[in-house]
């Protein structure tokens, strides 16, 4: 069962109208990101419906995992993200063929839909688009010492404007910056690979890719959306074209 999720987004990504299992878009520059959300909290019993997703290498990481709420999470994105490609291709989850990139990137084997995935807490989210997508959720009331991980992590641009807000406002800007340049990095497929101080993110209120120090990356191609997927948490998706139309959803087993 599928229903339109209260994701929060900025004015430019609000919902369009119209079926949520239509088939992705792409025309004159614009790109459908389709955004899916599950709460694993609400669903501690569906382990089984969620193992049933996982192939054999899959089943063999599951066994290897401890903690049960980080196995639910586990079997719970590959179910997710099955489910969802099955429904765009046509076809069963068991036919869903996937492929593995150098960084370790999953990908669809025949390529026409990229997807991304990411989780935190009880929660797991799925971005797919016709071009390059990638997302990031992250838990903002964890402790966690931002400070040093900007100035290790976020270039000299990032963390002078971070330590520009009102001290009340500094942990919500570096989680704003943080989750905007995972995204990026994961769209691109390189993940932490490329430095995260080779490009900046805005860390105010409109999120952007501002400037990028990468072998062929034009900021100007890429955009920013943030994300709400739930108290206690921030996000953000990032694609690759200039005007992205952002539809989100949440989906139950």
């Amino acid at each position: 069962m599928e229903r339109s999720a209260p994701l929060a987004e900025p004015p430019p990504t609000r919902m369009r109208a119209g079926p949520a299992d239509r088939q992705p878009a792409a025309a004159a520059g614009i790109h459908d990101v389709e955004v899916w959300r599950l709460d694993c909290a609400r669903h501690q019993g569906a382990g089984r419906v969620f193992d049933s997703a996982l192939d054999v290498p899959e089943r063999a990481r599951l066994r290897a995992m401890r903690r049960a709420d980080v196995r639910l999470r586990f079997s719970a994105g590959r179910w997710l993200v099955r489910r969802i490609l099955a429904r765009r291709l046509g076809c069963t989850e068991a036919e869903v063929e996937l492929a593995v990139g150098a960084h370790g990137r999953p990908s669809l084997a025949a390529g026409g839909i990229d997807f991304n995935l990411s989780h935190a807490g009880s929660l797991v989210v799925l971005a797919l688009s016709t071009t390059r997508v990638g997302i990031d959720v992250e838990v903002t009331n964890r402790t966690t010492d931002w400070r040093a991980i900007a100035r290790r992590f976020f270039s000299p641009v990032e963390f002078a404007a971070i330590e520009a807000c009102d001290e009340a406002e500094r942990r919500t800007a570096f989680f704003r910056a943080w989750t905007r340049k995972e995204a990026f990095v994961k769209a691109l497929g390189t993940g932490l690979a490329t430095g995260f101080s080779r490009f900046d993110v805005s860390i105010g209120p409109r999120p952007a890719l501002t400037g990028a120090r990468i072998d062929g990356v034009e900021a100007s191609e890429w955009s920013i959306r943030d994300l709400e997927p739930g108290p206690g948490h921030l996000g953000a998706v990032a694609v690759h074209t200039t005007r992205p139309r952002v539809r989100t959803h949440d989906i139950e087993p």
